[in-house]
């Protein structure tokens, strides 16, 4: 997933990575349940490595910028179905800062 700065503050109505009220979903959420609705029934064991790109991922600490990592921010590459990512996709965004261009 793109955590590139040209995504826009996720706190902002209108940029890719906000999540609103209850049951808003950001554009990145609901290209990963449209794609995961695809693909996931063709993945028998449902476990699905899932990645991030572009953010800093210490923003409270030294910047640790990170061309790729896991979205569960663990040492754990896979997540549980399409469930799973987007449960740790939006665990991540709170605690990353959008960086680059």
């Amino acid at each position: 997933i793109d955590f590139t700065g040209s995504n826009g503050d996720p706190k902002k109505p209108g940029t890719l990575h906000y999540i609103g009220p209850p049951k808003y979903e950001s554009p990145y959420m609901r290209a990963i349940r449209s794609v995961g609705r695809v693909v996931e029934p063709y993945d028998t064991d449902k476990q699905i490595n899932a990645y991030g790109f572009g953010a800093n991922i210490n923003p409270f600490g030294n910047k640790n910028v990170s061309h790729c990592f896991n979205l569960t921010l663990t040492n754990e590459e896979c997540v549980n179905r399409v469930e799973g990512v987007l449960q740790a996709y939006t665990q991540c965004i709170d605690k990353i800062q959008l960086y680059g261009p």
